[in-house]
């Protein structure tokens, strides 16, 4: 048994390093696509930004020669101080702009088509799959590589025909809409330490895992008496196998020339030989019938309701298909004294049989019964290798009902495992939902939370991607308390949880920062763009009314907002939004606050 329980632990290990593996390739994939997709994005903004603008210019010098490439009477042109510049259409901004990234990042664009202007731009055979691909309806494509040792990230994604491009592209036959290229980007692929939540995850996972079975493993050492005594009975079985078989041994040694005893050998190997998926009784009659040749071999026991019935053996063709009473009266009296017995059994055939105990599991429950046309065929000798092969027989059944014991006793605890599994990874959801959330609003909690902020500071290091942190307050929420009960309180943060998570954007994370403080982050927004969601926040909040128990309850909010930048860490931000709020709250409540200026402004005030 604590084989067993190692084993399932090692596959509990093995299982979490395998989740931990897959979801560590999982999170690596999703970074790297979504970094892709963002170099993509900023390639394609400034594509359409030069389209739109019909391109421009730039001085002509040693690393800028003119586009041979770009069919425009106003390509190149001369200032009137003899300035000579030529124009950068969006192709050639690629170019650059990938040159440049190559050179600071190590980061590769390539703009290509399967009909390109520009010889250069003609794809390699990867980027050539993905553009028929994209004809096909394919979104995107991406594949990691390996160059002189250093792993790297591929991305492409396909170009649609606009109008702006048709001024361009338009002889070459596209139509807008169509897809007339492709941009692939290629960048080396760095180690995230962002990672480390999942491994803290999988440890407590297997923490837990490991901690149950131990646990698991003292609740089946308290049943192991009883699987003990199986073990028992089944090594007693082995042992009664071991010496019929030595015995069989030594018969076939002093009787070898008898054939009536070469005959019980066979029988008895090749019963001996049966596996447990075999069917005892059927195998002992074609046998005991093809190496005696028995008229008859049948067996018969007591059901459940004490009535004897025919488990296998009467056939209709031999005159009958059911005992006449007399023979069942003898039946049951094999059964009660545990002696065999001889008698007739009369039909369109009579024959004369002998009925033979079998015991299975210490009691009497059924009987064999072996039948001749002529009673002489059954002489001593016979009665004695018929008995010899009752008693094999018997052996046999037994260790059959214990093998079923056995597994039925394998099923329940497998039964025990599955069951303790699940409580198991019930227990880790619930333990995750309560680790990230808060219990009344069901938003992230301040824990969590706090890994967003720090999650946004990495990104801002990195790329420079603004950011804003917005912290409000209910005003007056303690005379909701006081006034209508903290009921009516927990019912007003639930639905102000609500309001302000259906106003936010999708991108946008909100948190209960404590009490009736709320915090939310808003990626990608300066500090204007931060004062506008604040303000619509507060503007909804203000008009809103929300009813408990028939009675309309108004509230307002105060809130302080800060973006972060490169002269504070987010402790200092989250402070002087703090700031921000509470000045608020000094100058009347009900108004948005920025940090920077510590200005405030109502509805009133607009």
């Amino acid at each position: 048994m604590k084989k067993m329980i190692i084993g399932i632990t090692l596959i509990w290990v093995l299982g979490v390093s395998l989740s931990l593996i897959w979801n560590f390739r999982k999170q690596e994939e999703y970074t790297l696509l979504q970094a892709a997709r963002l170099h993509f994005e900023q390639i394609v903004l400034m594509r359409e930004w030069n389209a739109r603008m019909n391109g421009v210019y730039a001085p002509v010098s040693e690393n800028l020669e003119p586009n041979a490439y770009l069919k425009d009477h106003l390509r190149d042109i001369e200032t009137t101080d003899g300035l000579r510049l030529t124009k950068i259409n969006p192709a050639m901004m690629t170019r650059q702009l990938s040159t440049l990234a190559m050179e600071k990042k190590g980061i590769q664009f390539h703009i290509t088509s399967l009909n390109p202007i520009r010889p250069q731009n003609n794809p390699t055979a990867w980027e050539a799959d993905a553009l028929r691909l994209f004809e096909k309806g394919r979104t995107s494509f991406k594949e990691v590589v390996n160059e002189n040792g250093e792993r790297k990230y591929r991305y492409m994604e396909p170009l649609f025909v606009s109008r702006v491009c048709l001024k361009c592209h338009a002889k070459q036959g596209y139509r807008e809409g169509e897809v007339r290229g492709g941009i692939s980007i290629t960048f080396p692929m760095k180690e995230d330490m962002s990672s480390w939540p999942l491994w803290f995850t999988h440890v407590l996972v297997l923490i837990i895992g490991v901690s149950g079975l131990t646990l698991f493993n003292f609740y089946l050492e308290s049943h192991r008496q009883k699987v003990s005594t199986t073990q028992e009975y089944l090594d007693e079985s082995v042992k009664n196998l071991e010496l019929a078989q030595s015995k069989l041994d030594a018969i076939e040694q002093l009787l070898e020339m008898h054939d009536n005893l070469k005959n019980f050998i066979t029988t008895a190997q090749y019963l001996t030989n049966l596996n447990f998926n075999q069917n005892i009784r059927s195998e002992t009659r074609r046998i005991v019938k093809r190496m005696f040749s028995a008229n008859l071999v049948c067996f018969a026991g007591k059901d459940e309701t004490g009535e004897i019935r025919i488990l296998s053996g009467m056939e209709k063709k031999q005159g009958f298909d059911k005992f006449p009473p007399k023979v069942l009266g003898h039946i049951n009296d094999v059964l009660e004294t545990e002696v065999l017995t001889t008698c007739r059994i009369e039909g369109q055939d009579p024959l004369s049989a002998v009925i033979f105990p079998l015991k299975t599991n210490t009691l009497i429950n059924e009987v064999i019964i072996i039948g001749h046309k002529d009673m002489a065929e059954i002489s001593k000798n016979m009665l004695e290798i018929y008995l010899g092969i009752a008693g094999l027989v018997e052996t046999m059944i037994h260790r059959s009902l214990l093998n079923t014991q056995m597994i039925e006793a394998n099923k329940n605890l497998e039964k025990i495992v599955e069951e303790r599994t699940q409580e198991l990874n019930a227990a880790y959801e619930k333990m995750t939902i309560l680790a990230n959330t808060d219990p009344l609003t069901k938003l992230f909690n301040r824990r969590n939370m706090q890994e967003k902020l720090d999650y946004a500071v990495t990104r801002y290091s990195r790329r420079k991607i603004p950011f804003t942190i917005v912290i409000c307050d209910i005003d007056h929420f303690k005379t909701v308390n006081d006034q209508y009960g903290h009921d009516c309180g927990d019912y007003i943060l639930t639905a102000i949880s609500q309001t302000m998570r259906t106003a936010l954007r999708e991108q946008d994370i909100l948190a209960r920062w404590g009490g009736e403080e709320f915090l939310f982050l808003l990626p990608d927004t300066d500090l204007a763009g931060g004062r506008v969601a604040a303000e619509k926040i507060r503007g909804i909040i203000e008009k809103k009314q929300y009813i408990y128990k028939d009675t309309a309850v108004t509230i307002s909010m105060t809130l302080g907002v800060c973006e972060f930048n490169d002269t504070m860490d987010i402790e200092t931000c989250i402070i002087r939004a703090d700031a921000a709020l509470y000045k608020g709250k000094k100058s009347g409540r009900n108004r948005v606050c920025l940090a920077d200026s510590g200005l405030g402004h109502q509805m009133g005030d607009q």
